[in-house]
């Protein structure tokens, strides 16, 4: 507990710091503080840019999510699995390579694997050239609730983007976000 002696020392030593940071160009954000907030112009742009492209995941995640129960056929994260599948040669994928198409990580992609294969939406294939490998394959009756699922979720997503972009700039931010996950 300070007594009446202490937060006087605590004020004094405070109003110090104050003095020196004002006489520091520190702009005083309250009365107890002289910490200086950050602009934007002090990040740097690749770290602004991530930052975007976080907050633009997830206001598009929780579009998704807020609509999850209207869509009967498939859920955003089923599409997450199909649609590298289905986009695949032969709609198969070794699972490393799906999970890295995905955006799960090994085991998140085994727990979304597991239950599409419950579903029927995806079988397991070992690999005949490596017996450790195991391939992701689209089913027949995956591909067939596929375009429902796109269709509906692509609705979501076109009425969430759509208020703030028109499409040419969705055209170009699509082209410069694929540019940026080839690398």
């Amino acid at each position: 507990m300070i007594d009446a002696n202490g937060l006087a020392a605590a004020a004094t030593a405070t109003a110090a710091a104050d003095a020196a940071d004002q006489t520091a160009g520190a702009t005083k954000t309250d009365e107890t503080s002289a910490v200086r907030s950050v602009t934007p112009d002090d990040i740097p742009a690749s770290i602004r840019l991530r930052a975007a492209l976080v907050g633009a995941h997830a206001a598009m995640e929780r579009a998704l999510e807020r609509d999850a129960a209207a869509c009967h056929v498939l859920g955003p994260e089923a599409i997450d699995v199909l649609l590298p599948l289905a986009e695949a040669p032969a709609r198969r994928l070794r699972l490393g390579d799906l999970a890295e198409r995905s955006g799960l990580t090994p085991s998140g992609l085994t727990r979304r694997i597991d239950a599409l294969v419950a579903g029927g939406l995806v079988v397991r294939v070992g690999c005949p050239s490596d017996r450790r490998g195991t391939y992701a394959e689209l089913t027949d009756a995956g591909l067939r609730a596929l375009p429902g699922a796109l269709a509906h979720h692509a609705g979501v997503l076109d009425r969430a983007i759509g208020e703030r972009l028109d499409s040419a700039s969705i055209a170009r931010l699509t082209e410069l976000l694929e540019m940026l996950a080839a690398s």
